[in-house]
């Protein structure tokens, strides 16, 4: 059974003077909310993605889609803190140095400073400084880069 029938059949109105169960519409909106960020994920790297895109694939009015993501801050807000978290790994990643712009473009920002400017502004310091802290604190450490890169600076700043 796909997500979206599965979503229709939990989301069938009950027979006429029955009430619809509060925790029925609660699983209704957790799995329908589960769908469309599986879908953003899938589509982080599209310069298209965007809340219409969102709601063409999905088949859900914009009013729905909107009011779902809004304890994630938005569907934009949502987008991009999924794509800053991706730069972040980026930028924690092992390997060949990677220059900040590239990262930036890769994920989807128009320029450098727009995605400087919203890094600052997500984890408190620009990308540069966080590449160097974390540079400095797995140098030698005991610290799990798989940890930093999943809960970002959390376990590298007090």
């Amino acid at each position: 059974m796909s997500v979206r029938s599965h979503v229709a059949a939990v989301g069938r109105r009950p027979p006429q003077g029955e009430p619809r169960s509060r925790n029925a519409r609660q699983h209704l909106r957790e799995l329908t909310l589960s769908s469309l960020k599986r879908y953003v994920e899938q589509h982080l790297s599209s310069p298209d993605l965007c809340a219409a895109m969102i709601c063409a694939q999905s088949g859900w009015s914009r009013a729905t889609v909107y009011r779902l993501f809004k304890g994630e801050g938005g569907v934009l807000g949502y987008v991009q803190r999924r794509r800053l978290q991706r730069a972040f790994r980026e930028l924690a990643a092992l390997g060949p140095h990677r220059r900040i712009l590239d990262i930036a473009l890769e994920c989807q920002f128009a320029s450098e400073s727009t995605f400087n400017r919203a890094f600052r502004r997500t984890f408190g310091l620009p990308p540069g400084a966080a590449r160097s802290l974390l540079q400095q604190a797995c140098r030698g450490s005991t610290i799990d880069r798989g940890r930093i890169v999943q809960e970002p600076l959390q376990v590298v700043l007090p």
